[in-house]
Formats: structure tokens, C-alpha cells, sequence
């Protein structure tokens, strides 16, 4: 069992209206990128390291679990960012997912349009079903596309909180 002061990590994710704070969210109501930051470096050195052994069943599993997370991670804080700028961001409720890529494209914000972004929807929802190892080897394969995508995403996410 911890001990008591183990737990005050998880305390101080508590808000004064009883739910728990979005770790994505800081105080100011800007997201926090530095999530995804670290997604993308576990993918890259996933990626990197599963290219020098390949045809590695345990090390290619592992960049797709990374890629899930990540993949994630950018719709989700695309969304946020989205919400931190607009002057209606209840308008952004219940966007769809279509809607959310081209409006990041719009912005600027995603190098790649749909039809790319739904490719990687496609793929991650293909991680969730049983494990088929030519589904496997397909998600794989779109890992290298991916992560320039992401990177772009985090590139632009920083530029804009920064005024760049």
C-alpha cells in the first residue's frame, strides 16, 4: 500500500468543482504541448531503433503502440489549440473529425489534408481489433509519414503559442 504522501500527485489534479483537470490544459487556458514533444520522441527513437533489427515482431508492436498514443495526442491537442483561439470554442463542440482536420489544415496548422488524415485514423483503429500480423505490417509502414505529419503539427503548435 503507499504511503499517504504518494498520492498528493494525483490530488493536485483535483479541481475545486469536484473533476479533475485536463493535463493537456494549463492555467492559462493554452495547452501544454509538451506531451506530444515527448510522444514524438519515443516514436522517433522507436522507429530508429526498429529499423536496425528488422522483421522484429516485439520492436515493430512497440512503434505501433507509440504511434496510437501519439496519433492521439495530435488530434486531441489540435482540438485544444483549436478551442484556445477561437473566439466561440463552444462552437467546436462535437466537431466532427473531418471537420476538425480540414479547419487545422485551414489554419495552417496540419501539412497534410483529409484524405492523409484519415488514412492514419484508419490505421489506428486497425491497432484496435485483433492482432493480425499483415494489418500489423501496413500500420507500420505508415509510422515514417506519420511522424513527419506530427512533427509539422508540433512545429506549428509551437510557432503559434510562441508568436512566431
Amino acid at each position: 500500500m503507499p504511503a499517504t504522501g504518494d498520492f498528493l500527485p494525483l490530488l493536485s489534479l483535483h479541481c475545486s468543482s469536484g473533476g479533475f483537470r485536463n493535463p493537456l490544459v494549463t492555467t492559462t487556458s493554452q495547452p501544454d504541448f509538451t506531451p506530444l514533444g515527448r510522444a514524438i520522441a519515443r516514436l522517433e527513437a522507436g522507429l530508429e531503433h526498429a529499423s536496425t533489427i528488422p522483421n522484429d515482431d516485439l520492436l515493430r508492436d512497440g512503434v505501433i503502440q507509440r504511434f496510437e498514443f501519439t496519433y492521439e495526442l495530435c488530434w486531441k491537442l489540435l482540438l485544444r489549440h483549436l478551442e484556445s483561439i477561437s473566439p466561440d470554442p463552444e462552437a467546436l463542440d462535437g466537431i466532427s473529425f473531418p471537420g476538425l482536420i480540414r479547419t487545422g489544415t485551414e489554419k495552417g496548422l496540419l501539412r497534410s489534408g483529409i484524405e492523409v488524415w484519415k488514412e492514419f485514423r484508419r490505421a489506428r483503429g486497425m491497432t484496435s481489433h485483433l492482432y493480425d500480423h499483415e494489418k500489423s505490417l501496413e500500420v507500420f509502414s505508415l509510422v515514417p509519414a506519420f511522424l513527419e505529419e506530427a512533427r509539422f503539427l508540433l512545429k506549428r503548435l509551437d510557432e503559434e503559442a510562441t508568436g512566431e
